[in-house]
């Protein structure tokens, strides 16, 4: 192996490997289920980091070969979760739409690895993950109006991932026409690797930041609409209240007991209210 490829691929581990690192922080903090498809997305290319190092050094071409596609069905499918994790925050997906997605991704490549040969398993691949990446674009333009409502001031980090995101697509797609192989594991140009990998660690390690940018802020989003409710509700119940106090007062059986009992919440329910104010 390419002492270039060896070391783009180390650093690309690293970096997986962080992203794995927080979305396992975020799922032991929030308990929420979306986690669990941003952890099976890492887990699943961080596996695709390190699978290349072991088929690259096979010398039967048919092995290899089916090593290279099966290394490629890796990579999408974690790019499926990814994108899972990614589109739960605008809407819910439906379970059996996702099972059968990632059938066919694994499935298609396979039979077209048997029956078409390597290129065909490979190209197969390459355009779903295109395909894949542009389904996210035209979700982010569908959602525009709302993405920033949603999620606030990770927007930027949102887009510069969406950006390099499709600069590694347009770069990938050059470097086929050019003639150079998946994954580059088997070429020797210090320049094109780096190129190739300068485009796959900057889009992993901008979505690793946008992970936790993007909890921080739909987690204040939330924390604002919370206070906001919740001041307003307990605001109007003192309001109604005081507004009833002297109607009470002026019953001719009177109760004292109420009568403080009521006072003491008001002083209770405004007290609440500047400390949720305060959050």
């Amino acid at each position: 192996m390419n002492d270039f490829l060896f070391y783009s691929l180390l650093l690309l581990l690293f970096v997986r490997i962080i992203g794995f690192g927080v979305a396992i922080d975020l799922f032991l903090i929030k308990k929420r289920t979306k986690y669990k498809a941003l952890i099976i997305g890492w887990l699943l290319w961080i596996i695709s980091t390190v699978f290349p190092s072991i088929f690259t050094n096979i010398e039967d071409s048919v092995i290899s070969r089916g090593m290279f596609v099966l290394n490629s069905i890796i990579i999408l499918l974690g790019m499926i979760f990814i994108i899972i994790w990614a589109i739960s925050y605008f809407r819910k997906l439906s379970p059996k739409l996702l099972l059968s997605l990632i059938a066919m991704i694994i499935l298609i490549p396979i039979l077209l690895f048997f029956l078409g040969g390597y290129e065909l398993a490979l190209n197969f691949t390459s355009l779903s993950f295109t395909g894949l990446y542009l389904i996210m674009l035209i979700i982010s333009w569908i959602e525009r109006h709302n993405l920033k409502p949603l999620i606030g001031n990770s927007i930027k980090w949102y887009y510069g991932t969406i950006a390099f995101g499709f600069f590694y697509i347009v770069n990938g797609l050059l470097l086929a026409l050019e003639g150079y192989s998946f994954g580059l594991y088997q070429v020797d140009i210090p320049i094109i690797i780096i190129r190739h990998y300068f485009f796959v660690i900057g889009f992993t390690f901008l979505l690793a930041i946008l992970s936790v940018s993007l909890e921080q802020s739909v987690s204040e989003l939330q924390k604002f609409r919370l206070r906001d409710i919740y001041s307003h509700e307990v605001g109007n119940i003192m309001q109604i209240i005081l507004n009833n106090l002297e109607a009470i007062q002026n019953l001719e059986e009177k109760d004292s007991t109420s009568m403080e009992l009521i006072k003491e919440k008001c002083v209770k329910a405004g007290e609440l209210i500047k400390e949720i104010r305060e959050l």
